[in-house]
């Protein structure tokens, strides 16, 4: 499991002894912090940088990487893609050549 190193200092400095192991018991305001820290590390929005997605074609072949590139972008970026709408215009400007005949 990795430990983002924000939460490693945070249960370091409940734990004094240095072990790796979080301290046995932690208060109701403890365990808010850490999900504080939890929250803003996984929640998407945070500065995560991601590359853009290649342009699609309509090559079948390359239809997995495309969309797992888009998703990246949409994990990455969630406060920005708060809809479907916005995911398919996003997605849809990624088109081009066969691929773009049905815009």
């Amino acid at each position: 499991m990795n430990i983002s190193p924000e939460l490693q200092d945070y249960l370091k400095t409940q734990n004094p002894e240095g072990t790796d192991l979080p301290a046995p018991r932690l208060s109701s305001q403890q365990l808010e912090q850490v999900a504080g820290v939890l929250d803003q590390r996984y929640s998407g929005k945070g500065n995560i940088k991601v590359a853009d997605p290649d342009f699609f074609t309509g090559d079948s072949k390359k239809l997995p990487s495309f969309i797992r590139q888009i998703n990246f972008v949409f994990e990455a970026q969630k406060e920005k893609f708060t809809s479907d709408r916005l995911k398919v215009i996003f997605a849809a400007s990624y088109l081009r050549g066969s691929a773009a005949k049905w815009l």
